[in-house]
């Protein structure tokens, strides 16, 4: 498993925000204040619109069944958040913080906001806009936030340590010293329920939804900038100056990628896990595609050395099949009791191992994160 990144620059400043819409465009944000729209795999670029503020933040509302949103959340330096169109035209424009709001992110079920800022409040709001409640006031500047996979607790980098703290008001909150250094990023996977987080001590750590220490990395080169795990919990990013790693679940690290971005601000995985995002110190945005995933059953294997091909060996006879996509993505490969399951963007292909030419095809709605095979039957889940 590992990355294969490419890097656009197409802003004068450093990137400060990025976010896949709904239909898997890619929306950059920067300190020279144009809004960039990005194809999924950076080939198209176009100016949406010019901002009359900084964005430090932005979040998509997430969709609602078969209704898509085209509205995003940006917090800005000026003490507001904003909601605004796909087209760049700003719809409505809310008073949140005494200075810059730094952090902002819908709930998953996109009921509700969080935002957090350099007066060290952190603030629920409904999603018109509407202050519900200051959920917590730390005295010192809140560079991280993110809801918990219920949407019934918030994660909070609060200096060198974490604090969950719920939404309920008379629930205790859980806090622990995580790092030596100001933590800058951290996030919270739903899947696996599993913590991530990166500081200035060049580390960055995995911590269970109990505080307690999973792993920790040896100390990096330079300081942890952003980390974020893929929607299936599998693996997660990690991003410093100049590098991009790829870690599976338990911290161990697949991919180390060197590139020239700068410090990776922030990033974002697409929906299907397949693709991610970063934002670049230097005004690079970076695509960075999954490949080399690798799938073992009895003397068969399949590997997935692009996007859209798999190559599939028997090392019994030694033989060679490559199986080819044209038109989408591949996001996950089900291998077992003879049969390989491949499911894309938008269908699900069965094949039989002695015949790899004529798979049984389907459509889906939408992206499978999980496979699961059994004699007779099999099991696909989306998140």
């Amino acid at each position: 498993m590992k990355f294969e990144v490419i890097t656009k620059t197409e802003h004068n400043e450093i990137v400060t925000a990025i976010g896949w819409s709904p239909d898997a465009q890619l929306f950059s944000c920067s300190d020279d204040k144009n809004l960039m729209k990005w194809s999924s795999d950076g080939s198209n670029v176009t100016k949406v619109s010019t901002t009359n503020v900084f964005i430090t933040s932005l979040s998509w509302m997430p969709s609602s069944g078969k209704q898509s949103t085209d509205i995003f959340a940006a917090s800005c330096t000026d003490g507001t958040f904003r909601f605004i169109s796909r087209s760049g035209r700003e719809e409505k424009k809310i008073a949140a913080h005494e200075g810059a709001v730094i952090v902002i992110e819908w709930s998953h079920d996109g009921t509700a906001l969080l935002t957090a800022g350099e007066d060290g409040d952190i603030k629920l709001w409904s999603k018109s806009g509407n202050l519900r409640s200051t959920l917590l006031s730390t005295g010192q500047s809140i560079y991280a936030a993110v809801w918990g996979p219920d949407d019934d607790q918030v994660l909070i980098a609060n200096g060198k340590s974490l604090t969950i703290k719920s939404i309920q008001a008379r629930k205790k909150n859980v806090q622990w010293n995580a790092h030596e250094g100001v933590i800058l990023c951290i996030d919270w996977n739903v899947s696996n329920d599993l913590l991530v987080s990166g500081a200035e001590d060049c580390t960055y750590r995995i911590w269970d939804s109990f505080g307690r220490q999973l792993y920790s990395s040896r100390p990096m080169e330079n300081v942890i900038t952003s980390v974020k795990w893929s929607p299936n919990g599998e693996c997660f990013a990690v991003g410093s100056y100049n590098i991009l790693r790829l870690c599976d679940k338990t911290g161990w690290t697949h991919s180390r990628e060197r590139i020239k971005s700068g410090s990776i601000i922030d990033m974002i995985w697409t929906s299907d896990g397949t693709q991610l995002a970063g934002a670049g110190g230097n005004g690079s945005v970076i695509f960075a595609q999954v490949i080399d995933r690798k799938y073992e059953w009895k003397n068969i294997e399949a590997v997935l050395i692009e996007t859209r091909k798999i190559r599939v060996r028997d090392i019994m006879n030694e033989s060679v099949e490559d199986i080819e996509f044209a038109k989408d993505r591949i996001v996950d490969i089900g291998l077992g009791y003879d049969y390989l399951v491949v499911t894309t963007t938008n269908q699900c292909y069965i094949y039989h191992i002695n015949n790899l030419n004529t798979p049984i095809i389907f459509d889906m709605k939408g992206p499978s994160h999980f496979i699961h095979l059994s004699k007779t039957i099999f099991l696909t889940m989306d998140l």
